[in-house]
């Protein structure tokens, strides 16, 4: 009886995520926000891969062989560790077991997690606008001075301490009116927030965080 033929294709033994989060709920790359984030830290490479991944987890080999015509073998790995550390995407590991090779061969599937990354914007955008928040509070409680040139304008204590007298050009310095600013200012706040608002409304993770804004935000 002849003994049966070993089969030469290679097994996987198993397959474990280096971060155990479950793929979230896929978004559209060309979301603008996300668009943008991803031509910041990938360029037009990055916003290709993305598009590639769109319709499901594909093997990291299976990426670069189809990118090839436009980057070599070390740009792609460049560009797909790029969009990790964005959290626009993230991969898995497999082991596969390959006939007689002691060791089994780990490949690497990769799949998106835009929703990471419309995160990530949400939170830098949240920064911005606290950030004009905590400007606009400076400007409405403090009284400033600045020469003719406007040079700088300091709050009345700095003014104060040199004399009224500007530390760039000499001048003297007088009252300054910061009404225009603080519109500005306020306008720009309004602008962030409604700004924020729309990123909120489509990230997921934001929605199950119910991550609100400052109440000082809020009109």
């Amino acid at each position: 009886m002849k003994e049966a033929k070993k089969s030469s294709r290679p097994k996987k033994l198993s397959a474990r995520s280096k971060k155990s989060a479950k793929p979230p709920l896929k978004i559209n790359p060309q979301d603008p926000d996300l668009e943008e984030h991803i031509l910041k830290i990938a360029g037009t490479k990055g916003l290709m891969v993305a598009q590639m991944l769109e319709s499901g987890p594909m093997k990291e080999s299976d990426i670069v062989e189809k990118i090839s015509a436009f980057i070599d073998k070390k740009e792609a790995h460049r560009v797909l560790y790029a969009l990790r550390d964005g959290k626009v995407a993230n991969y898995i590991e497999e082991q596969v077991r390959i006939p007689d090779k002691r060791n089994p061969w780990v490949q690497y599937s990769w799949f998106l997690t835009l929703d990471n990354a419309l995160f990530e914007i949400y939170n830098k955008e949240e920064n911005i606008l606290n950030n004009l928040h905590n400007t606009i509070e400076y400007e409405k409680t403090n009284n400033f001075y600045c020469c003719q040139k406007k040079c700088m304008k300091m709050i009345f204590d700095d003014a104060y301490s040199v004399g009224f007298r500007c530390p760039i050009c000499g001048e003297k310095m007088a009252y300054y009116e910061n009404k225009s600013a603080l519109e500005n200012l306020k306008m720009a706040e309004s602008i962030q927030k409604m700004h924020c608002d729309e990123i909120g409304k489509r990230c997921e993770i934001c929605k199950a965080r119910d991550t609100p804004l400052r109440a000082g935000h809020k009109k």
